[in-house]
């Protein structure tokens, strides 16, 4: 194998990883924004201003939350 042959690959190599990077990143950036989205209804039920409305909204956040960590297992499982 040539030293030409040998920096292509590394540069593929490189090229993928940035690429799972940048796809865990937006992950990362949609469950930050879930969380901020979760922590205002929590707020509410925590000071005890409509508890049921506050909580039943959260629900659907979580939901959005886990299906994030869901994709996050998932790029992890495929780098392994």
């Amino acid at each position: 194998m040539s030293v030409s042959e040998i920096f292509v690959e590394l540069q593929g190599f490189l090229a993928a990883e940035q690429d799972i990077r940048e796809e865990i990143r937006k992950v990362v950036q949609s469950l930050e924004q879930t969380v901020r989205e979760i922590l205002t209804p929590l707020q509410g039920v925590h000071q005890g201003a409509g508890f049921q409305d506050n909580f039943m909204s959260t629900g659907g956040l979580c939901c959005s939350a886990w299906s994030s960590w869901q994709h996050l297992l998932c790029i992890w499982k495929q780098k392994r």
